[in-house]
């Protein structure tokens, strides 16, 4: 039997904010790369986008586990 207890910390409003802000933050990230790619910069300069990506995930997944 599994006794484990999952307590939502945080409210539907809230919620809907975190996965709001994380589909922006995607966006915003896969924008940035066709911005790098439209412009010919170096390689590199696709990294800036992994932030925008990690903030666009971390935003949907604390959506989904209400956390």
């Amino acid at each position: 039997m599994d006794d484990t207890v999952c307590i939502v910390n945080i409210g539907p409003g809230e919620r809907r904010r975190r996965r709001s802000l994380g589909l922006v933050a995607l966006l915003a990230g896969a924008a940035l790369l066709v911005g790098v790619w439209a412009l010919g910069l170096p390689p590199a300069a696709r990294l800036s986008a992994s932030v925008f990506f990690f903030a666009g995930f971390a935003g949907i997944f604390q959506a989904r586990a209400k956390t």
